[in-house]
């Protein structure tokens, strides 16, 4: 079951592993959520690659799912703009390749050989890429949460302006706006978003094999986010109508 707190509570020791963030006050009507990879099955976080360089064509795209996930949510759903959302991914929590991560990138390509898998997870983790033992987490922090639209159904399309951390060994976090689009469906909110950054932004030059395929500049970040609320009767979610 997914915890709900008061904003002025701190988190519980269940996410300390995961060195979740500081939380930002959110106003009054907010309802503070923690969800992780142990509570919200339905929630993901991933990162999908592509290939560049003269032999691109031949390479590997590549989705890498996170294992070992936290987020904070502070949300008004009276008033979106005083909610914030936060996120805090292990670096070395990630799976390589999997069908899942496939699926959920949509990548319709065979996988690439275990072997392959494994190098190239390698090289993910190491100094060239991630450097998992100088920066053991990946942080996002919304600063602020802009309305831009609301169907006949309840669903908002959202835009999380804040700061991305993917190497804090290297650079501080740098700004990223993110599109969300949230689903207000009977027993639960729905948060799903995406976002492009370019690596070399936060410090890391994509690595390439041989010199004429590499992993390109650009990459995906996918997320989604899960809050059940059918145990939530007695919160300001039941004055919304869910």
């Amino acid at each position: 079951m997914i915890d709900k707190l008061k904003t002025s509570r701190h988190l519980g020791p269940c996410l300390c592993l995961i060195s979740v963030l500081i939380m930002f006050s959110a106003g009054v009507g907010a309802d503070t959520y923690e969800l992780s990879n142990q509570n919200s099955p339905g929630s993901f976080f991933l990162v999908a690659t592509d290939t560049a360089g003269l032999l691109g064509f031949v390479g590997h795209r590549h989705a890498i799912l996170a294992n070992q996930w936290a987020a904070v949510l502070e949300l008004n759903l009276q008033d979106l703009s005083a909610s914030r959302i936060n996120v805090t991914v292990q670096t070395g929590s990630w799976t390589l390749d999997s069908e899942r991560a496939y699926q959920l990138a949509g990548i319709d390509k065979a996988i690439p050989p275990q072997k392959d898998r494994v190098a190239t997870m390698q090289r993910i983790l190491g100094p060239e890429v991630l450097n998992v033992e100088k920066n053991p987490e990946i942080v996002f922090r919304s600063e602020s949460v802009d309305e831009l639209s609301l169907d006949d159904n309840g669903s908002s399309r959202l835009i999380l302006s804040g700061g991305l951390q993917l190497r804090s060994d290297l650079l501080p976090p740098a700004p990223v706006e993110v599109a969300v689009i949230m689903e207000r469906r009977p027993d639960k909110l729905v948060f799903t978003g995406s976002t492009e950054v370019l690596q070399s932004e936060f410090g890391i030059n994509p690595f390439s094999l041989a010199g004429v395929v590499k992993v390109a500049d650009r990459i995906r970040l996918v997320w989604r986010l899960e809050i059940d609320t059918s145990d939530f009767s007695d919160s300001g979610l039941s004055d919304t109508g869910l």
